[in-house]
C-alpha cells in the first residue's frame, strides 16, 4: 500500500475544518433565531427644558470643568442630546 500523499491529507483536513465551521455557524444562527436580541424601549422625550432640570451646583460643576479643560472658556448653552456621541 502506498502512503497517502501529503496534499490529500491537507485537503481532507481543510474540508473537515470547513464542515466544522459550517456546523458551528448553523448552530449560532439557530440560537440567534430561537433567542432573539431584546430591544430596549425607546426613551421618551423630556417634557421640560433640559436646563430647567439642572440645579445650581450642577451648572457650577459644568462651568468649572470647562474652565479646567479650556482656560478662559465659558459655557454659553447647555443642551440635552438623545442617542450616543457623534
Amino acid at each position: 500500500m502506498d502512503p497517502p500523499a501529503l496534499w490529500l491529507v491537507a485537503l481532507n483536513a481543510f474540508a473537515a475544518v470547513v464542515v466544522l465551521l459550517a456546523v458551528l455557524a448553523g448552530a449560532i444562527r439557530l440560537l440567534s433565531v430561537v433567542f432573539p436580541e431584546r430591544t430596549a424601549p425607546a426613551p421618551e422625550a423630556p417634557a421640560v427644558d433640559a436646563t430647567a432640570m439642572l440645579d445650581a451646583p450642577t451648572l457650577a460643576a459644568i462651568q468649572v470643568a470647562v474652565q479646567h479643560a479650556l482656560p478662559g472658556g465659558r459655557v454659553v448653552r447647555i443642551e440635552r442630546t438623545t442617542g450616543g456621541t457623534k
